[in-house]
């Protein structure tokens, strides 16, 4: 793995870390329609989002790190 590799890893980690935070605080939170639930939920969403986009950016980066060593 590069330095570029090892930094989205650590990116997604945090990434997933803070969504298990968000989620926590919507399960306690008991979706109760409250401002700050709508809010939770708008950063759920946007997490899950750059997510997704972390895992396809690190998946491109080692799909053309194995095309050049081939």
């Amino acid at each position: 793995m590069t330095a570029n590799d090892d930094d989205l890893c650590r990116e997604l980690a945090l990434c997933q870390e803070r969504l298990l935070h968000i989620e926590h605080e919507i399960e306690l939170l008991g979706w109760l329609p409250t401002s700050y639930g709508w809010s939770l939920a708008d950063r759920l969403s946007r997490g899950y989002a750059r997510l997704e986009w972390l895992c396809r950016l690190l998946s491109r980066q080692r799909s053309a790190a194995r095309a050049s060593r081939e």
